[in-house]
């Protein structure tokens, strides 16, 4: 077996508050760059891993968007999302090439973390996603104005056409799957007279006007169990 020793040392500024880890990790690849680079973000997946411990051991008292701890398989999702907060200090790689002509790179890898600015980013994705997560549970749509109309007239008929096309929406999505069909199928025609009364009470998201275009801009939502909630009491 063909085998190529190569060395490299980076060197770099480390944070006066930041701790240093050290990983190994490797990879296989068409080329030496693509196995070495891919070997590099393995070590670095595993540093953050290692600095995270501590981060998700006191997670539940460090921030109020939790109440509960964060599951192992979505800790190592919002590590990958904050790969950036590890700084290289230096790496040592050995490559060698396989009978196949395959490159195999083993990288060694030292990096500085911040635990603080790992807590504050892991709380910021993790909020993310749970915002995101809401939003899976609602229909929402927005409505825009014409120009040059009073804060009212603008502000109505931004509402309307909201409501327009957060039915639209609804009509569109595959409702079947948010209710509970016992005695037949929800007849289209029944949908418009069964949400009226919902999407007149959807959440208000979003209300704004600009002065300058006289024009307003509404973002409405309604909870998708709302919808199921009204249709199911319809159907016949």
């Amino acid at each position: 077996m063909k085998k190529i020793l190569l060395t490299v040392v980076c060197l770099g500024l480390t944070s006066l508050y930041a701790q240093t880890y050290t990983t190994t990790a490797n990879a296989t690849a068409q080329s030496k760059n693509e196995a070495c680079s891919q070997a590099l973000q393995n070590a670095k997946v595993l540093a953050m891993e290692e600095a995270g411990t501590l981060v998700f051991s006191n997670f539940t008292a460090t921030t109020s968007v939790v109440n509960k701890k964060v599951s192992k398989s979505n800790q190592h999702e919002l590590i990958t999302t904050a790969l950036g907060v590890a700084k290289l200090k230096n790496k040592h790689e050995e490559v060698k090439v396989t009978p196949e002509y395959q490159f195999v790179c083993n990288v060694k890898a030292t990096f500085s973390i911040d635990e603080d600015e790992l807590t504050q980013t892991l709380k910021e994705t993790l909020q993310k996603q749970q915002e995101e997560k809401k939003l899976q549970g609602y229909f929402q749509a927005e409505g825009y104005s014409e120009e040059n109309q009073s804060r009212y007239r603008a502000f109505t008929s931004a509402t309307m056409i909201a409501q327009r096309n957060l039915l639209e929406m609804i009509e569109g999505a595959d409702l079947s799957s948010l209710t509970t069909v016992e005695k037949g199928k929800i007849k289209k025609d029944n949908i418009g007279r069964l949400l009226n009364g919902t999407l007149r009470g959807a959440e208000v998201v979003k209300k704004e006007y600009d002065p300058r275009t006289k024009s307003a801009h509404v973002v409405l939502r309604v909870k998708k169990k709302k919808v199921a909630d009204a249709l199911d009491l319809g159907l016949e």
